[in-house]
């Protein structure tokens, strides 16, 4: 059996949250995520619906970790599943891929390796604010 910590973290967190979660550590909302994103093995984000979505997935991402989120993140990122990002739609899919990820350290490197890279290659600033300063320069000197 695995020994883990589980870590909640979000704005406002229920009740029924606090209550069903007794062993693990809820912080509600923090100043920032990275001190959590160094100390976790893997990151699970079962939102459906929410703003930053995205950007919590490629936060998460962009530190190496490995991700297991809903396939509606695909809306929003175009990411492998299996490859780059794990997708699971219901309770039992999370527990059943977070457990996966974590009791396999292979996998687990596999998928924060490309999805490191993924942000790398799709989401890299100065690739992406290149092709903006070529634009902006040619309205400058018109």
């Amino acid at each position: 059996m695995l020994n883990m910590l589980l870590y909640i973290i979000g704005r406002n967190p229920t009740l029924f949250l606090k209550n069903t979660h007794k062993k693990a550590i809820i912080t509600g909302q923090v100043e920032n995520i990275r001190k959590y994103l160094n100390i976790v093995k893997i990151y699970v984000i079962p939102m459906r619906i929410g703003n930053g979505r995205q950007n919590k997935i490629l936060e998460a991402k962009a530190s190496g970790l490995p991700v297991v989120a809903t396939s509606t993140a695909l809306e929003e990122i175009i990411a492998a599943p299996g490859k780059e990002i794990i997708i699971a739609d219901t309770p039992e899919e999370f527990a059943a891929n977070g457990i996966k990820l974590l009791s396999n350290a292979i996998k687990r490197t596999f998928i924060s390796r490309n999805a490191r890279r993924y942000v790398e290659r799709y989401h890299n600033w100065k690739i992406n604010l290149e092709s903006m300063d070529h634009i902006f320069k040619q309205f400058v000197t018109r």
